[in-house]
């Protein structure tokens, strides 16, 4: 009993929480910050135990909430993915230096060799990203560099394997040009998907996104059937169930515009869902953020040329692209410096963080901070969608999470009459004896029986659908756990009716 009334003060928290969509930027750290100016080359930037992390040839850097930068150690920023080998450890930050390395909280440890890299060449773009993805042979670190500078150019990937404990490559055709790595279930399980860009082969006509299958040790083409290629891929639910998004441009020219695909599994083409003759190419980040109206996709486009004037940052309202704040111009603008995004929940309220060379808040030139944060109040939250209608599977996502934390959906089977929140009680709900003893049952389920109980792996997680369920009405939150008691955020309370 003592737990659940633990749990009680938690869940009771969410009443004063309210969705808020008065957002703002804010310029962070100081002239001169770290914050991946590669010249062109972007580094990755991502979320892990409540701060912002940076990854580039300069180092690996963590920013605090005042955006102060911390270099973690000597190592040069060669990626950087969050990662879990499973040997009871948890989650950690991973990169390349003198081997495959660990951070420990304090130093740099060696795990692992470094990776097999072609012999000879240098990368023409200076791409060198580590990526931690599953697939049905299980969870690896892919590493993606290059393109190399043999004709035409291409890139080299490459799979550690955290059982064996080495790499090996993954095999891809002459003059493949990699921009992006992803993990998606299309229904039959996760799997690791490519993008290629056509920038550097002008007669590129894809497809441009490809599947890779473990057992045949090759690469399945997904049907292209629109011009242009992809700049970045991400899995987002806009209602109508999860999807892959590719981010990119309408052609290959400097004159191409930004353009937004959609591929849902077993269509036998992408559709085009946006594009914008206005908005020009160099998509350099996809994320999902949630400002307090709902989760939605958000991209980092081109920095201006000096005095021009550009969104660097902005989402997609399902029909245009829009600015997250004032200030910001919802288009986007030629460029070398597109910023890198990050959601960062740091217990009480998640931010979207960007970070890029020269970027501030409207300011553009070497004074500017290189880093700022777009704070709206927000929190984590859970959403559902239910496409297909009465009887069809219900997806349930999880948005603003931080990743490699605990996190707990709980559901309440007695929904106020007044709708979430309408009483002054947990969940602000009705409980009666029989619900609260479901609540208490939940709380039991182990971690790693998902949705409900579950190590967040990304920011944004969409699940796998939930099938035959029977028409309910229920209240919905998602709790942020500690070895399983309450410990940091709450999201607001969401109703779910299930047709």
């Amino acid at each position: 009993m003592r737990f659940f009334q633990v749990l009680l003060v938690a869940v009771v928290s969410v009443a004063s929480l309210t969705a808020q969509t008065s957002c703002g930027w804010q310029a962070m750290g100081t002239s001169g910050t770290p914050h991946g100016q590669l010249f062109g080359s972007p580094g990755q930037m991502l979320s892990f135990d409540g701060a912002a992390f940076t990854a580039d040839w300069n180092g690996v850097y963590r920013f605090d909430a005042a955006g102060t930068a911390t270099r973690l150690g000597l190592a040069p920023g060669c990626g950087l993915a969050v990662f879990d080998v499973g040997t009871g450890g948890g989650p950690a930050l991973w990169s390349l230096w003198q081997g495959l390395v660990r951070w420990d909280g304090s130093t740099w440890v060696t795990v692992g060799p470094l990776p097999l890299l072609p012999v000879s060449g240098t990368p023409l773009s200076g791409t060198a990203k580590l990526f931690a993805l599953s697939d049905s042979t299980g969870p690896g670190l892919y590493y993606l560099v290059g393109p190399f500078g043999m004709w035409p150019p291409t890139s080299s990937l490459e799979k550690w394997d955290p059982v064996t404990g080495t790499w090996s490559w993954l095999p891809l055709p002459v003059g493949a040009h990699v921009v992006d790595l992803i993990e998606f279930d299309d229904g039959t399980g996760p799997a690791v998907y490519r993008a290629d860009s056509g920038l550097l082969n002008s007669t590129a006509s894809g497809p441009f996104v490809h599947r890779w299958d473990p057992g045949t040790q090759s690469w399945t083409p997904l049907p292209w059937g629109i011009s242009g290629f992809p700049d970045r891929l991400v899995v987002f639910d806009d209602g109508s169930g999860p999807a892959l998004f590719a981010v990119g441009r309408e052609h290959w020219s400097v004159g191409g515009y930004l353009q937004i695909a959609k591929w849902t599994p077993g269509a036998t083409s992408w559709t085009v869902v946006y594009s914008d003759p206005g908005a020009a190419l160099d998509i350099n980040a996809t994320v999902v953020f949630d400002d307090g109206s709902g989760p939605a996709l958000v991209v980092g486009c081109s920095l201006p040329l000096p005095g021009g004037n550009a969104t660097w940052v902005a989402k997609w309202t399902g029909s245009s692209l829009a600015p997250l704040a004032t200030g910001m111009n919802p288009h986007c603008y030629p460029g070398f410096h597109s910023p890198m995004l990050a959601v960062v929940n740091d217990g009480t309220t998640a931010s979207l963080w960007a970070a890029g060379d020269y970027f501030g808040v409207g300011v553009y030139g070497p004074t500017s901070t290189g880093i700022a944060r777009l704070d709206c109040g927000s929190s984590i939250t859970i959403s559902y969608t239910q496409p297909g209608g009465p009887g069809a599977p219900v997806y349930v996502s999880n948005a603003n999470l931080t990743p490699g934390r605990e996190y707990h959906n709980l559901i309440s089977i007695e929904p106020c009459p007044g709708g979430p929140m309408s009483f002054p009680g947990p969940y602000g709900s009705c409980l009666s004896n029989s619900a609260i003893q479901f609540l208490l049952t939940q709380l039991q389920w182990p971690v790693g029986y998902e949705p409900f109980h579950f190590i967040a792996p990304s920011s944004y997680v969409v699940w796998p659908p939930l099938t035959g369920l029977p028409p309910i009405t229920v209240d919905a939150l998602c709790i942020e756990m500690n070895n399983g008691v309450p410990a940091g955020t709450v999201s607001p309370v969401v109703q779910i009716t299930v047709q």
